[in-house]
């Protein structure tokens, strides 16, 4: 997870809808400040998954702390 540019760790459990992620080492967060899950840098979502063998819900779904 990207933070203002920077990296944030994903910790504790992943549910379907929500992550916690560990901001304590990015200066001058707020509440409003973006967070990029998938960048565009990256393929599209749907690509990799498919890429994977997996639906995206699927892929979605595997995402983990490790």
């Amino acid at each position: 997870m990207l933070v203002n540019d920077k990296q944030a760790k994903i910790f504790g459990r992943v549910s379907m809808d929500l992550v916690s992620i560990d901001i304590t080492n990015i200066p001058q967060v707020s509440e409003n400040d973006l967070v990029s899950f998938w960048s565009e840098e990256l393929p599209k979502f749907k690509e990799f998954s498919n890429n994977n063998g997996l639906i995206s819900y699927e892929l979605m779904t595997r995402i983990s702390t490790e």
